[in-house]
This record gives structure tokens, sequence and C-alpha cells, in this order.
């Protein structure tokens, strides 16, 4: 069992592990491994790699520290620009947004608060770089962590097709 849990920035090092937490999170969605492309490692580890030399992408994780100091990550999300779905024609200074995905923690881990601890890293970095909102996408399982660090209900809708 681990003493206590460690919040900090992530390294480029780390990113194999924060991409099979980002499949973890399909899954825990559920999503069957059937239903995901099987280079789902390999496009994750692409896009950490291009957002982060693009997009001031920053992961963060959470490891579980144990008795004899060994770290194990057990959680992490990863905050980066919004680089929008359609171009984005207005100025830094008047609307620069950040982006929250791949938020995950371990079942075993959960209900200690670390999924909004990883929010607030992320909220954090980006007030830092000098964003002026912030957004996200949640799971119905996650849409209570994410309430309770600040956000509402937006303005996107939606049409899902059966």
């Amino acid at each position: 069992m681990p003493t206590h849990h460690v919040i900090r920035q992530g390294l480029p090092s780390e990113d194999d592990a924060v991409a099979e937490n980002f499949y973890k999170m399909w899954l825990d969605m559920g999503y069957s491994s059937d239903s995901l492309v099987e280079n789902w490692r390999q496009k994750t580890l692409d896009r950490l790699q291009v957002a982060r030399r693009d997009l001031k992408m920053m992961t963060f994780v959470a490891m579980a520290v144990g008795d004899d100091a060994a770290e194990t990550m057990v959680g992490n999300a990863i905050v980066q620009l919004w680089d929008g779905l359609h171009p984005l024609i207005l100025k830094p200074t008047t609307r620069l947004e950040a982006y929250i995905w791949g938020v995950y923690v371990d079942t075993l881990h959960r209900k200690q608060g670390l999924a909004a601890q990883l929010t607030q890293a992320c909220i954090n970095y980006s007030k830092g770089i000098g964003c002026t909102e912030i957004r996200l996408f949640t799971s119905d399982m996650g849409r209570s962590v994410y309430e309770r660090v600040g956000f509402v209900d937006g303005r996107e809708m939606k049409i899902k097709f059966e």
C-alpha cells in the first residue's frame, strides 16, 4: 500500500504509461478493446509528441509512494492549448483556451481526490501559460470531479446518431 500520493509534472519518458492509461480510460467508459484501433498506442504517443512541441502540452501524473519511497504511476491528466475545430482567429489576449484530456486514475486509487488534484494541476498550468479559459469533455463518471473544481456546463450541443 502507498503511504501517500504525489502529483507532479510528467516526463516525456513516462509517455508510454500515459498512453496506456488513455487506453484504459476508454475501456472504463464501456468501449471494448475491439472498438479501438490497433495502433492506439502509437497514435497516442504521436499526439503527445506533437502537442508537446506545438501546443504547450503538459502531462501531470499521480504517483503512489510506498514505504520504501518507490513511486508507481497510478493516474495522469493531459493539458494543451486548444487547437480548435475551426480557425482560431481571436487574438490570444482576447481568448486563449486550454483543453484537458486523458484524465485517468487506476481503480484501486480512486475516491481519494487524485482526479481532482490532477485536474487542478492542469488548471494551474493553463493559468500560468496565459490561458483565459479551459475546456474538457467528460464522461458521466467524471462529471462530479470537474464540477467540484469549478467546471460548468457550456454551450456545446450534439446529436448522437444511433
